[in-house]
């Protein structure tokens, strides 16, 4: 499921459900909703919800999306892209079409298989 990624992909959350939120800093929407998907989450596991948020950035400039979670405190480190011009072609590979937009959420079972795939409306 993961795109070649310039770190470890993460391992599969066994104790539920992965949401991957596929963001960029140049992005509006993706940048508007990080904050609520950050508060969401942190409500769920209050509620002790098994759903982990996990961010993808899909950023050519990978340091500009470091530097932007750093400048926001609270806000969960993101996954970086290996080739951002490579996006099209994992989203291909996930069901929607290569020019899908952004932010692009996805879900992942227990075992890491893909469950749900949805571009920005």
């Amino acid at each position: 499921m993961w795109p070649e990624l310039t770190g470890a992909a993460p391992q599969p959350n066994a104790a539920g459900y992965r949401w991957v939120n596929v963001w960029a800093t140049w992005c509006k929407p993706c940048v508007e909703e990080l904050p609520l998907l950050t508060r969401t989450f942190d409500d769920w596991k209050k509620q002790g919800q098994q759903v982990t948020l996990t961010l993808l950035s899909v950023d050519a400039d990978a340091e500009a999306a470091k530097k932007f979670i750093a400048d926001r405190p609270g806000t969960p480190a993101s996954l970086q892209l290996r080739d951002a011009a490579k996006a099209g072609d994992w989203l291909t590979e996930v069901g929607l079409a290569s020019g899908a937009a952004i932010p692009v959420h996805t879900v992942l079972d227990a075992n890491g298989r893909l469950v749900c795939a949805r571009p920005a409306a």
